[in-house]
């Protein structure tokens, strides 16, 4: 019994220095890493010179040779990091979540439903709507490059929401009310004008049938 264990044991660590050694084989060959100068301190005679730090010289900055030693550094990151498989395509995946970055406020709700606005990376701005139940998602109205959306009011029911917008161009500083439909994100045909200056709101009647907005 003490025999078979043994001969078992051997052949375990046979496989392991076998795996061991297969695993070395494939290591990149990275390069020998630069090595760091080493400098010896003055000598003055006193016991705190055996407790010197022969690296101290390098936190000079202004030393040319710090500065080269840091140079092969990064020259010798670069080089590692362009060998590191699926690199690239993972920077293009980051970079893609951070050009879908936004930030959301103003959340008013109805019932089931969320409405919030959303400013992504492009500085464009989104009025979107939620439902709380289900999580869905539905783009209500992406304003325009030149435009800002200044408020937004539900309707009671949730069917309808008036959006206040305004240009942000010095051509023009004409304001509108934008009526929508929450069930397609359709647009009512009545495109109100000349919204007051500073109109921050919208009031609608019980039933959903009209709303009070502010005019010139």
């Amino acid at each position: 019994m003490l025999k078979r264990s043994m001969r078992t044991l051997m052949q375990v660590s046979f496989l392991l220095m076998l795996s061991a050694s297969s695993a070395t084989a494939q290591l990149q060959p990275w390069g020998d890493y630069p090595a760091s100068p080493v400098k010896s301190p003055p000598t003055t005679g006193s016991e705190e010179d055996t407790n010197s730090d022969p690296y101290a010289w390098l936190e000079s900055l202004s030393e040319p040779q710090v500065r080269q030693w840091m140079r092969r550094q990064t020259e010798f990151t670069g080089q590692v990091l362009q060998r590191i498989g699926g690199r690239d395509a993972m920077l293009q995946r980051l970079k893609m979540l951070d050009a879908g970055r936004s930030s959301t406020g103003d959340l008013q709700v109805v019932g089931d439903a969320q409405f919030y606005m959303s400013t992504g990376a492009d500085r464009q701005t989104r009025l979107y709507m939620r439902n709380a139940l289900t999580g869905a998602e539905r783009l209500l109205l992406l304003a325009a490059s030149n435009e800002s959306i200044d408020f937004f009011s539900p309707s009671p029911d949730g069917s309808l929401i008036a959006v206040g917008l305004s240009r942000n161009d010095r051509r023009s500083a004409a304001a509108t009310l934008r009526l929508i439909r929450t069930r397609d994100a359709s647009a009512l045909k009545d495109q109100l004008q000349q919204l007051a200056a500073g109109a921050d709101d919208a009031a609608w009647k019980a039933d959903s049938s009209t709303v009070y907005y502010l005019r010139k």
